[in-house]
């Protein structure tokens, strides 16, 4: 076996060659996984994204409507001297007051809890 003629060595050289090529293929894949899974994930951020956009502008739209019924409500007891019509607009008011504090609440991303303190020693 003469060390110095190339065909006698060229199988151990594509041999070699060929690892490399699968070890660069692995590598590429690896990294193509996890481009797909950071892609998958900003597509589920953008969509939750675009569910709250969605909910806050439901939200204001229905809350334009019970305002403008309520704004009408308000100048036909104003205008009747019906303190009972008064009070059942205020109330109506504290409703939805509140049903916009819940879905506003709802809206936010939780909070991590705080880790408990542990005493120094």
């Amino acid at each position: 076996m003469n060390p110095f003629n190339r065909e006698e060595h060229s199988h151990r050289l594509d041999r070699e060659l060929l690892y490399m090529t699968l070890e660069n293929q692995f590598l590429i894949f690896q990294k193509l996984e996890f481009m797909a899974d950071e892609l998958k994930n900003l597509q589920d951020a953008a969509a939750k994204t675009l569910t709250v956009e969605e909910a806050v502008l439901a939200l204001l739209t229905s809350q334009k409507a019970t305002i403008d019924s309520l704004s009408k409500q308000l100048v036909d007891a104003i205008a009747a001297g019906n303190p009972a019509a008064l009070q059942a607009v205020a109330d109506s008011l504290n409703t939805e007051s509140d049903k916009v504090n819940a879905a506003i609440a709802a809206l936010q991303p939780a909070t991590p809890a705080a880790a408990p303190e542990t005493p120094a020693q």
